[in-house]
């Protein structure tokens, strides 16, 4: 069930076209509440499943749309076009059926839907760096610091953002000239949030290759003697597996603010060149349309991160990185019509 108040300002709009003017535009805000959402939820272990699919609650989105088109040049032979469109989208869960009230900050580490905050939700602990002995530290709501496991509460637990985009958008250009025309779409994403790929080989035997591939780089610049904690937050590895489980929880690094990072980025989507081959061409050749295209495409723009991720191709809640594809893809191609 869904209720929404939308405004739509038509009086922004003009058909009519103009050099160096706005030529089209409209802005809609929205207001939208949805019921009887569907999301995996969790449930008790002794079901002999971890989750189920079912009414996860309800939720309350707010938000503008924008879209703009110009005409910069409007020439006999020459012409630039530009169009705009963007998103704003910020949404709160109002209602969370689960199976599961926690208390357990370990618990909370692992809700995306809590009511009250953003659905996709990301919590992290608050981490302090290592110990002597090259343990992970969090901080708690009172202002102390521990490395003992299950301590934490929900309200230690700091919001750290949402997965989803709080904005989206895209800019177009498009340039002609006679029978060239060139065009370039750029998109971004702004305002999420995602958690990073660490090192997770900490204990037990490190069976090179075997489940994981090669080892991780931060593995490397782990802790490994006394003074290490100055130099490295990167816990230390432990051979013994008992005596990592009972001494320290490593999950503090691993789902620890400091491995949550802004997602955002800018593409280029794609940029295109065409030419269209001149009528007394077309005519020799008895066709009415031929053209000659070649594009590139996802070019990255930018992005807020430092480790080089691109979050197109990340898991943003566990922070696992999957195989770019289709990147700098370079095509060539040709249309006739006969």
């Amino acid at each position: 069930m869904e209720r929404s108040e939308i405004s739509d300002l038509p009086f922004l709009s003009s058909s009519e076209p103009a050099m160096g003017l706005l030529t089209n535009s409209n802005i809609d805000v929205y207001k939208k509440s949805t019921d009887n959402l569907l999301g995996y939820m969790p449930v008790s272990a002794l079901t002999g499943y971890t989750s189920v699919t079912g009414n996860v609650g309800s939720l309350e989105n707010k938000g503008i749309e924008l879209t703009l088109t110009t005409a910069n040049i409007k020439g006999k032979q020459f012409s630039w076009t530009t169009l705009l469109n963007a998103s704003y989208n910020k949404n709160k869960l109002t209602n969370v059926t689960s199976a599961i009230n926690t208390t357990l900050g370990d618990v909370r580490i692992y809700q995306s839907y809590v009511k009250g905050y953003a659905a996709y939700s990301v919590f992290a602990y608050k981490y302090m760096g290592l110990d002597e002995e090259g343990d992970p530290r969090i901080g708690l709501k009172d202002g102390t610091t521990t490395k003992t496991s299950y301590t934490a509460a929900t309200d230690d637990i700091p919001y750290k953002g949402t997965t989803q985009p709080v904005i989206n958008g895209g800019l177009t250009n498009v340039f002609t000239f006679r029978s060239w025309t060139l065009s370039a779409n750029a998109v971004f994403s702004l305002g999420h949030v995602m958690r990073r790929e660490v090192n997770q080989l900490f204990t037990g035997n490190p069976l090179h290759g075997v489940l994981t591939g090669n080892f991780h780089q931060e593995f490397a610049n782990r802790w490994k003697q006394p003074g290490d904690e100055q130099r490295t937050n990167i816990p230390g590895y432990v051979s013994d597996t008992y005596t990592s489980y009972s001494r320290r929880d490593v999950n503090y690094y691993i789902y620890g603010d400091v491995n949550v990072i802004s997602a955002a980025y800018a593409k280029l989507r794609d940029i295109s060149l065409s030419y269209s081959l001149p009528a007394f061409i077309l005519k020799k050749l008895h066709a009415s349309q031929i053209q000659l295209r070649t594009q590139v495409s996802n070019i990255m723009l930018w992005k807020a991160n430092k480790y080089g991720i691109d979050p197109e191709f990340q898991d943003a809640n566990n922070g696992l990185q999957t195989m770019p594809v289709g990147q700098k893809a370079f095509t060539v191609g040709i249309n006739a019509k006969f």
